[in-house]
This record gives structure tokens, sequence and C-alpha cells, in this order.
């Protein structure tokens, strides 16, 4: 399902490792965004729609390796949506002692860099008008028909 990092709010975890959104159930998602750090591990992109950003963690197969990946670039990225617990400590490096909240993750297993520097902009208002008609028109339709998005 193609989203917006917005729509993980309302994206529902359900008990077979599967997820809701409007109706739609499905279990990886097709993210656009710019990336905001990096390390060996994976990435954190955010695609400038006011949400946490997105952790996505590198699988094999992945056309760009993570420690390719640069800050500002402006990526494509599919593969399975999960949630992780917060890490323990804070961007400052003190322990988080509360209850830690669980963060959206994404196996890639596609990753294409679209852009780097000025032109992810363009990017992202096509990116954000194509989500937004496949939410509006196509995704409530597949749900009133019972069917699931293709697994991307």
């Amino acid at each position: 399902m193609k989203l917006m990092l917005s729509q993980l709010a309302s994206v529902v975890p359900t008990a077979s490792k599967t997820y809701t959104l409007s109706s739609c159930t499905f279990t990886s998602a097709w993210v656009q965004g710019t990336v905001v750090s990096s390390d060996a591990q994976g990435f954190t992109l955010d695609d400038g729609s006011g949400a946490t950003p997105l952790v996505v963690l590198q699988s094999r197969g992945s056309e760009v390796a993570a420690e390719e990946v640069q800050l500002g670039e402006y990526l494509l990225v599919m593969g399975k949506l999960g949630q992780r617990k917060a890490p323990k400590r804070d961007e400052g490096g003190e322990e988080v002692r509360s209850k830690r909240p669980r963060v959206w993750q994404l196996a890639a297993r596609k990753v294409k860099v679209l852009s780097r520097g000025s032109e992810g902009r363009r990017w992202a208002e096509l990116w954000r008008h194509e989500v937004g008609a496949l939410h509006a028109h196509v995704y409530p339709e597949l749900a009133r028909q019972a069917v699931r998005p293709v697994p991307s």
C-alpha cells in the first residue's frame, strides 16, 4: 500500500501480522521521502507530512545499501511494515525511564534513489498527489470489493 508517513497514525495492527488502513488490509508498504539520518543498519525517512520519521532497515537484495544512502537524498522504499519499541536511550544518550512507544519500521526490499538535492521537492509533490488519489478513489473501491492490494 502506498502511504504518506502521516497515515501511519491511522494504521491498525491486526493479530495476524497484517495492518489495516481505510478498510484495506496489507503487510507491505511503499513510501517515499528524504533521508534525515543514516547508519550501518538503516536510515530514517521523512516525507514532510508531519509524521514521526520512519526507520528503514536494510534487507538483502536492495539496490542501494544503507552505507550508500546519503543525507538529503529522496528515496523510494518498498518493504514489509512492522513496529518495534523505541530505543532505550534518547538522542542525548540518556536512559528513557518511561514506557517506550512503538516505532514504525520498514524492512526494505527495494530502495531506489529518485533524486539528490532540490529535485526531491518535485518528486515529493507528485507523490503527495498520487497517494492522495489512491486513498480517495482506488483503495476505497478495493476495500468495497474486499480485494487486498498486491504486496510490493
